[in-house]
């Protein structure tokens, strides 16, 4: 009987996560709609382009997945960046903007399908959600933590793309978010 609960306490997480990221990801498709090419290739105020947030995401897509999933087979996994490595696009040796938009919407896409269909392999139990390691830049986090930055990353980029303060930023949680 417990075994049974748990089994479907974790389902439900799974199936909410799943949501939640394809929402978060729908939204910012849905913000790209209205960006032209020129637009995309814009840096307000020295800022990252439109393009180079679209790499990030990509990028930063498979290493969370890849965090989350590592971390279950692996408690007490040391992962990601430190605050003073960085970030994984730099403006300064990465043509992005040399591509078209298209080509960068194109790439998330596959990369959402590719995580979503790992996601269902994995199969993921309770057990597997509450396994702790330790995010360089971030802190103690779980498999299920891991794996809702992939929805709260788009959030932030959301906001970005569109020209807004973050609703969501990285350590700071906003009170009824999730």
């Amino acid at each position: 009987m417990a075994k049974d609960k748990a089994k479907d306490k974790a389902k439900k997480q799974v199936k909410e996560l799943v949501q939640k990221m394809r929402e978060e990801r729908l939204a910012l498709l849905q913000a790209l709609k209205s960006v032209t090419e020129e637009q995309a290739n814009v840096h307000p105020n020295g800022e990252w382009s439109a393009k180079q947030q679209l790499a990030h995401l990509g990028n930063a897509e498979r290493a969370w997945r890849d965090w989350g999933l590592a971390l279950r087979k692996q408690p007490g996994l040391v992962f990601g960046p430190s605050v003073e490595e960085g970030q994984d696009v730099h403006p300064e040796r990465d043509p992005v903007d040399e591509y078209p938009l298209r080509h960068w919407i194109t790439r998330l896409k596959a990369m959402r399908a590719e995580t979503l269909k790992l996601l269902r392999e994995a199969d993921l139990q309770e057990a597997d959600l509450t396994v702790k390691g330790r995010h360089r830049a971030f802190g103690e986090m779980n498999v299920i933590q891991a794996l809702r930055s992939l929805y709260r990353h788009d959030r932030m980029h959301v906001d970005q793309v569109s020209g807004r303060e973050p609703t969501y930023q990285p350590g700071r949680r906003p009170a009824g978010a999730a």
